[in-house]
């Protein structure tokens, strides 16, 4: 039985899913890609002699941001196959957060050299972990939500 509560609930985890999509995808993301772009203009090509695999967890984590907008789309629509999507592309998002957690918070163990020394020219971005770690919370929450019966009962069959 479909509830205007679960409804609202569902086009909530849609929005919550899209929007932190285009988190990734246009603020983040997006800069990773211009600068391979414009290093790629400036020196030629940046991936000759270039190993393919550091690149892969780039297009594995921009795949995934584009699967997440396909399924808060059919969220939106209340498609059943958008919420088993959902369910996969949001479960990979968490362990991917969950491991970039991990690696952050395990990298001055691995890593024991000093930090250089920097001129005074130098720029340094700083960038913060915490959105990160709220995704995937979202993501987390959204998956438990999404596997309960009343909210699974809120999508069309087919």
């Amino acid at each position: 039985m479909r509830t205007n509560k679960t409804k609202s609930l569902i086009w909530v985890i849609a929005f919550l899913t899209a929007g932190t999509a285009l988190y990734g995808l246009f603020p983040t993301h997006w800069k990773y890609w211009w600068d391979m772009l414009h290093f790629w203009i400036q020196e030629g090509n940046p991936f000759k002699g270039f190993p393919f695999w550091v690149l892969l967890p780039g297009i594995i984590f921009d795949l995934i941001l584009i699967f997440k907008l396909i399924a808060s789309y059919s969220m939106f629509k209340l498609q059943s196959w958008g919420r088993t999507l959902a369910i996969y592309v949001l479960s990979a998002d968490f362990l991917l957060g969950l491991a970039g957690f991990i690696n952050r918070q395990t990298f001055s163990w691995r890593h024991h050299e000093p930090l250089p020394i920097l001129s005074d020219n130098v720029q340094v971005e700083i960038i913060s972990s915490w959105p990160s770690y709220i995704i995937c919370i979202i993501s987390l929450l959204s998956v438990i939500a999404l596997t309960r019966k009343s909210v699974r009962v809120g999508f069309k069959k087919g």
